[in-house]
């Protein structure tokens, strides 16, 4: 298998994994947001304010930005592994 199959491969298993999260995710939002918001109120000295139940577009661009930041921590300390070096790990 060469470079550019498993390269296709891994972004083919990386965009079905983040439809399925992204899915998982629309489908659990309403049911876990109340409970979560219970539970920080619940803890002492704690307030949640301007909470939302629903769905929004502000924690889905949150919960995109996060998928893809530690997505990419994760294939550059796999590099890194792998060329047994931290050159990948590197911000440039």
């Amino acid at each position: 298998m060469g470079v550019r199959a498993k390269v296709r491969r891994m972004l083919a298993e990386g965009a079905l994994l983040i439809a399925l999260a992204l899915w998982c995710a629309a489908v659990l939002a309403s049911l876990a947001a109340p409970l979560i918001i219970s539970d920080f109120r619940a803890q002492q000295d704690f307030i949640v304010s301007n909470t939302s139940t629903s769905w929004t577009w502000t924690a889905f661009a949150q919960g995109v930005y996060t998928l893809l930041t530690w997505g990419t921590l994760i294939v550059a300390a796999r590099w890194s592994i792998r060329l047994r070096s931290l050159k990948p790990l590197t911000v440039r």
